[in-house]
């Protein structure tokens, strides 16, 4: 991992003790444990991540209830079968919840962030749900969650005030910590992998790629003019040309190319892709579309794949977990963070920059060691579970200091 052994410091070192943090009720036996996350059940990656956190606790304290703070709490509950209740809900409404709630964790995920929607979306609703829960006595924890933007004032009010409020704070990378020093003291900090990367994989699970030739693309939205929030209409047209021209020339080379995306809005980059292909091309049986609407369908299409070129985070991260090689197409520093963690920053490409000539050149790259990258992620891999299964103990703990 990225920072070397002086940052997978123990996790205890994350816990900041603060008068008045201490549940005021006590702990109940079973604990209600409350997951918070800007999740609309979409984004397969956001996902990923509390199907991890619900599967770990649960294996840790088979009674524990999970209740979920989503964007969309019925389509949220009905995927992931545990309560959810919306992240917006008014003051009152989430004063009343909390009663019940023995610990509130802010669970992965670039959630210090308010690029989409500015600082009274995202950062605003910690600030509110932290608020509360301090006044109620329920700890607060912030655990594996990762910074994007926070400019402007009064997003870093909101976040500031949020991390201060947590008894339990680590984040996913070095750089999330570094970009919140100068506006909060986070030096006690762990840095603690995405929670993702603990993600227990389903028992039908299909086996690991058996053709040496199958080249996984995972397209993104990154730029769209309408379907990202930060438009840059010549870089998203640049980078679907130049990944067009990449899918001909691979399958010129006689690979089985596989488009498929881990969020649903990517449809729209897939379907550009495809558009900006020649038609003889487009009808080339080794060009493969997989449908990937469940978390299980995006697992056994990256499973199926010898190599995958990726730009979302979780697409990355999720290839990881698998142990899948990957050719990242970085549209934010979150990108490079990960694959300098997994240790494989030498196949990480600027969005921005990339063309046909060098993608090409990495995945040729990547293609001749691939088998010793699956190696190196299997132990990083590995390594990040036995971080992630010392903070789910701790989460744990925290919501049950009195249980006996």
């Amino acid at each position: 991992m990225s920072g070397g052994v002086g940052d997978r410091v123990r996790i205890d070192s994350g816990l900041c003790s603060s008068k008045g943090m201490g549940h005021s009720l006590g702990a109940r036996f079973p604990p209600v444990i409350a997951l918070l996350t800007p999740y609309s059940g979409r984004n397969l990656g956001d996902g990923a991540i509390q199907t991890a956190f619900i599967e770990r606790l649960r294996a840790l304290c088979p009674q524990v209830e999970i209740i979920g703070l989503t964007e969309n709490a019925a389509r949220t509950a009905e995927i992931h079968g545990i309560r959810c209740e919306s992240l917006h809900a008014g003051w009152a409404a989430a004063w009343k919840l909390l009663e019940r709630i023995d610990l509130l964790v802010v669970a992965g995920g670039g959630q210090l962030d308010e690029e989409w929607g500015g600082p009274w979306s995202h950062p605003f609703v910690l600030y509110k749900w932290t608020a509360l829960a301090r006044l109620r006595g329920v700890p607060v924890a912030i655990a594996s969650v990762g910074m994007g933007v926070v400019g402007t004032k009064l997003a870093k009010h909101f976040v500031r005030a949020a991390v201060e409020r947590s008894a339990y704070r680590s984040f996913r990378d070095t750089g999330t910590r570094e970009l919140l020093a100068p506006f909060v003291n986070v030096s006690t900090a762990s840095i603690v992998p995405d929670v993702a990367l603990s993600l227990p994989l389903p028992a039908e699970l299909g086996p690991p790629a058996a053709e040496l030739s199958t080249v996984g693309v995972v397209p993104i939205v990154y730029g769209h003019s309408v379907h990202w929030p930060t438009v840059n209409v010549p870089i998203y047209e640049r980078y679907v040309r130049e990944l067009a021209r990449s899918v001909e020339q691979l399958l010129a080379q006689g690979r089985t190319v596989r488009l498929f995306t881990s969020n649903s809005v990517d449809r729209v980059a897939l379907d550009d892709v495809m558009s900006h292909l020649d038609a003889s091309v487009r009808d080339c049986d080794r060009l493969q579309i997989a449908e990937t609407g469940s978390l299980e369908a995006l697992l056994n299409a990256l499973r199926s794949c010898h190599v995958v070129i990726a730009s979302r985070l979780h697409a990355v991260i999720l290839a990881h977990r698998l142990a899948c090689p990957v050719v990242a197409l970085a549209f934010d520093r979150k990108v490079n963070a990960q694959m300098e963690q997994a240790g494989q920053g030498a196949f990480c490409l600027d969005i921005h920059t990339f063309d046909k000539a060098s993608l090409l050149a990495a995945f040729a790259a990547l293609d001749a060691r691939a088998a010793l990258v699956r190696g190196d992620l299997a132990t990083y891999v590995e390594r990040s579970e036995a971080d992630l299964a010392r903070q789910f103990e701790a989460l744990l703990a925290l919501a049950t200091p009195h249980a006996k």
